[in-house]
């Protein structure tokens, strides 16, 4: 089936031999969550060698590559494949992206040749499964990632600023936002991973720091999908206080003494020298 400068969608499942959807020149395909079926001896369930091409909300299985692309500005969202090769093989192809896919029922999640750039965001793939061929080709990877910023015991703490940079010291920036309502900040766009396969540079955890005039915390996050994640107030109110008091009962001295732990344990405790009954 080719598609070229136009929109479809697909009503049903697709089986086929050899390839499944061709997609030229601005080619836009929505599956509609339908499985594209390959048949004996298929090879890619979509071929697409066009510009501008774009494949949405489809299903493969039985093929020997999820997706092959050779044309520059792909864009693959919300695409489950299974293929006993390569999920997503790129060659020569610029500025392709793949965005909320799931490719890890392949041997090789994401194959990069001939001066390739590929940009994965929300993606789920299998790390050690990337591919490199020939030529200079880069892989991105990121997450959107936001932070809620709480209380020990539950409670959400607005206007708490968040600070986000690589904890190895990677070349990530620094991003910084303040949480809002919920003790939310807004969704930040992370970089996981950044690689050519010759240097390849993996910044997650990322090291989050949160503080105002009665919230602080420090942590380090390890972040591989999308997600909220909670930072903690770890700001001690009360550490280790101790009030000694002392009283006369039938003739002898008995001490009372009240400690408290900080904040985080919420210990208080009373102590006493005194065994015996005070009635």
């Amino acid at each position: 089936v080719f598609i070229s400068n136009a929109t479809a969608t697909l009503a049903s499942n697709l089986s086929f031999n050899g390839n499944g959807l061709q997609l030229g020149d601005g080619a836009a395909v929505d599956c509609s969550n339908n499985w594209l079926l390959g048949l004996s001896g298929s090879e890619a369930a979509v071929n697409a060698t066009g510009v501008n091409a774009s494949l949405k909300n489809c299903r493969a299985t039985s093929v020997k590559a999820g997706v092959n692309v050779t044309g520059s500005n792909f864009n693959s969202t919300f695409n489950s494949l299974n293929a006993s090769s390569v999920c997503f093989a790129i060659s020569t192809a610029l500025n392709a992206t793949s965005q909320e896919d799931n490719f890890t029922s392949c041997a090789a999640s994401y194959s990069l040749a001939s001066n390739s750039q590929l940009n994965s965001t929300n993606s789920t793939f299998n790390h050690s499964a990337v591919t490199w061929g020939a030529g200079v080709n880069n892989l991105t990877v990121n997450h959107f990632a936001r932070v809620n910023a709480t209380k020990h015991y539950g409670a959400s703490v607005d206007g708490v600023l968040v600070n986000v940079t690589n904890a190895t010291g990677g070349a990530v920036p620094m991003l910084v936002n303040r949480t809002a309502s919920g003790g939310l900040t807004a969704w930040l766009l992370l970089t996981e991973f950044v690689g050519n396969g010759t240097q390849n540079e993996t910044l997650s955890p990322f090291n989050v720091t949160a503080w105002n005039a009665s919230f602080l915390n420090s942590t380090n996050l390890s972040v591989t999908s999308t997600g909220t994640f909670f930072v903690r107030d770890s700001l001690p109110i009360v550490s280790n206080a101790s009030i000694n008091e002392t009283a006369v009962w039938k003739n002898e001295t008995v001490l009372f003494a009240v400690n408290a732990s900080d904040s985080l344990l919420e210990v208080v405790w009373l102590e006493s020298n005194y065994s015996g009954s005070l009635a």
